[in-house]
């Protein structure tokens, strides 16, 4: 039987009866689910029990607004890397970053996430043993921002792996390599994902008339290691939603949005994460873990919030 429980790798604070967390968090990677079905990222900077205050991410500039909102506007809270975790690593145990790196790769949806995971990645490949760097190597390629860093990565991989394939380039083009969603299964999915923000946000009855549809059985076939369909059709009845059943609702919508965005279809600079910064590496330089991103892996001790170097002061 597999487990369904709340993933290991995030925290939730749901908006019923209080919140779980208090005091100054900072945290890094984190999302909040609105009442009203939109989802904003960015960092929690603290909560009290009337209200969250929030940097909120700018998707397409990567800017941070700090914002402050009542908490009976959020269906939930998740909360995916606390600043004490960070501020335990060490450069000389990279098994501790590789450790963080990998809870957060499955949720590259969420930029925070993506951009953390790369750079932990890359600090456990720098500090750790060959078979680390092997690790990180491979990890860090489906993670890649842009069509530019893939390569960067892939020439990464290139030099450090011993595999007889080339890994320079992909073996095909990036589109390609994207599963086809026909039109008819992108509209029902687009359909179940409105169910579930339904769901969520407590419109039993709205996300009910179409999770009892017998097309979402087949529409959630790609997704039953998440939840079943008769799972999803007694959560839909159920006077309410409990603390498993809201995370897994909140699971589900994400692996779908997921799935939306990787449709060919969409262009790769339609995507948010596609319009990071990025500093060009010159052809003269080789390659090197160091020139791979924009991230400064001098800075690879995690201190008063932001990454820093030991020898700063």
């Amino acid at each position: 039987m597999r487990n369904r429980g709340i993933p290991s790798y995030f925290i939730l604070a749901v908006a019923v009866g209080g919140f779980f967390l208090t005091g100054i968090l900072q945290s890094h990677a984190d999302v909040i689910y609105l009442q009203d079905g939109s989802t904003w990222f960015g960092r929690v900077i603290s909560l009290d029990a009337s209200s969250v205050t929030f940097q909120r991410r700018n998707l397409k500039t990567n800017d941070y607004r700090e914002q402050t909102i009542a908490r009976d506007r959020i269906a939930a809270l998740v909360i995916n890397i606390r600043p004490k975790q960070l501020e335990r690593l060490e450069p000389g145990q990279p098994d501790a970053y590789l450790e963080i790196a990998e809870e957060l790769a499955p949720q590259s949806k969420d930029p925070e996430a993506r951009d953390l995971a790369i750079r932990l990645y890359l600090l456990a490949a720098v500090n750790g043993n060959p078979q680390q760097r092997d690790l990180c190597v491979r990890a860090i390629i489906p993670l890649a921002r842009t069509v530019a860093e893939e390569k960067r990565f892939r020439a990464l991989a290139n030099i450090y792996l011993d595999d007889p394939k080339s890994w320079l380039t992909p073996t095909t083009p990036r589109s390609q390599t994207r599963p086809t969603i026909s039109a008819d299964t992108l509209q029902r999915r687009k359909q179940l994902k409105a169910a579930l923000v339904a769901l969520r946000t407590g419109k039993r009855a709205k996300a009910a008339d179409v999770i009892n549809q017998s097309w979402v059985e087949q529409t959630l076939q790609p997704f039953d290691n998440i939840c079943t369909w008769r799972e999803l059709r007694q959560w839909s009845i159920a006077p309410e939603l409990a603390t498993n059943g809201l995370a897994r609702t909140i699971e589900l919508e994400i692996a779908i949005d997921t799935s939306l965005a990787t449709n060919p279809a969409q262009n790769d600079t339609t995507r948010d994460w596609s319009t990071l910064a990025e500093q060009p590496v010159s052809p003269l330089r080789p390659i090197s873990f160091r020139n791979a991103t924009n991230f400064d892996l001098s800075k690879d001790i995690f201190r008063d919030g932001q990454w820093t170097s030991q020898d700063s002061p």
